[in-house]
């Protein structure tokens, strides 16, 4: 009886260990995956210093030219002018950077042009023109007959000029429509024979271009921008339109520019020009 009951038992724990599963029957629960090792990043290193800001290098400075040099500069630049080769016969002396113009030329524009030529070297800090024109001597009532049919041309058509010579002083009077035209007017003066000397007393009748505000920003528009900005550094006031120009500008010749561009903005009146040359400045 027991050895029955015992086989009986195995019988059955053989049936249930190898029977197929059931549907509906809990299946046992699927083992666990096995978690991927964590993995950590690197440990940053130390961070590296930032690199300097690149010094920001002030602007090279030229050297500035010794008097000798300045001369022979100067008598080469006037040499290279063919109508001052042919009608002048001009001397250079400097001094300081103060440069002179001495000897003779026939015409008053011909010393004005060996005054820009030498305006424009590097280290002229003034320009003195004592040249004496050779024509001297003129008859009066011959120059003034020149300078009228010299205005009466279509260039000068709306502007009212008129014309008074004594001693082969010239003075112009009158009204003209731009300061491009009272220049024109003083430059054509200047190449008749017999002048010695242009008091240039020309009205400019232009509206004008604002107040005194908008004014000092259009001469600073005229000197720092366009097509051919000088070269320099400008502070520029106007009062009751008169305009104050400070600064620097590395040529002399520029200097006399910056003060025509201020004086052709409609509403300037007067100019005070105190802009100091200074050559070590590099031009472009």
């Amino acid at each position: 009886m027991t050895r029955s009951l015992s086989l009986s038992i195995l019988v059955l724990t053989l049936f249930f260990a190898h029977r197929p599963a059931i549907a509906g029957e809990p299946d046992s629960p699927p083992p666990a995956p096995e978690e991927a090792p964590t993995q950590t990043a690197p440990s940053p290193g130390p961070t590296p210093p930032e690199a300097p800001a690149p010094a920001v290098q002030p602007p090279t400075k030229l050297p500035i030219p010794a008097d000798e040099e300045i001369v022979a500069s100067v008598k080469e630049t006037l040499e290279k002018d063919s109508d001052l080769t042919a009608n002048a016969d001009l001397t250079v002396r400097c001094e300081v950077g103060i440069l002179t113009v001495g000897g003779k030329a026939r015409t008053l524009a011909q010393l004005r042009q060996a005054e820009r030529l030498a305006g424009s070297v590097r280290g002229v800090l003034d320009v003195v023109v004592t040249a004496a024109v050779t024509t001297r001597g003129v008859p009066d009532s011959q120059i003034l007959m020149e300078a009228q049919q010299a205005f009466d041309i279509p260039s000068f058509a709306g502007d009212r000029i008129g014309v008074a010579v004594s001693e082969g002083r010239m003075r112009l009077d009158g009204i003209v429509t731009s300061y491009a035209r009272k220049l024109l007017a003083e430059k054509t003066a200047s190449g008749i024979e017999g002048v010695t000397l242009i008091l240039n007393s020309l009205r400019v009748a232009s509206v004008s271009e604002g107040n005194d505000e908008e004014l000092a920003h259009r001469i600073l528009l005229l000197l720092t921008g366009g097509l051919t900005p000088i070269p320099g550094e400008f502070d520029v006031t106007v009062k009751n339109g008169r305009a104050l120009l400070k600064g620097h500008v590395p040529l002399y010749y520029l200097r006399q520019q910056a003060q025509r561009l201020a004086f052709s903005v409609g509403g300037v009146k007067e100019v005070d020009n105190r802009l100091t040359v200074d050559p070590s400045t590099p031009t472009p």
